[in-house]
């Protein structure tokens, strides 16, 4: 009877340990490495690269963005660091993040056409 409660409480942890996918979980939501950089009229689209692939992170960059860059950032978080290069940009630009990769592209802006404002309300 002494052995039998020992291997029921191996079995028990062992499927406990099982059940539990954190693995999975942690590299989805890793926490990428505070990024470091020192760039003097870089072509932006270099430094994105060094950028994403110092994160080892995928990425798509769309072929319109270009301009150079002048930054320097010392152990900042990586996406404070993306945010930071792209604002630097010559010419607006945003990123989004699609299945895990990082897209970065030409930000569109509204323009506004010179239409007539809205008529006032009538008067009673």
């Amino acid at each position: 009877m002494k052995r039998f409660v020992p291997a029921a409480c191996v079995v028990t942890i062992g499927l406990s340990a099982l059940s539990c996918p954190t693995a999975v979980y942690a590299q989805q939501d890793r926490q990428l490495q505070p990024v470091t950089l020192d760039l003097r009229d870089a072509p932006i689209r270099e430094a994105l690269e060094q950028l994403f692939k110092s994160a080892k992170v995928d990425y798509s960059i769309d072929p319109g963005v270009a301009g150079f860059v002048t930054l320097k950032i010392t152990e900042q978080p990586f996406e404070n660091a993306l945010r930071l290069i792209l604002r630097s940009a010559q010419y607006p630009l945003t990123y989004t993040r699609e299945s895990g990769v990082y897209v970065v592209k030409i930000r569109e802006i509204a323009t506004t056409t010179n239409a007539a404002p809205p008529p006032a309300p009538p008067e009673d």
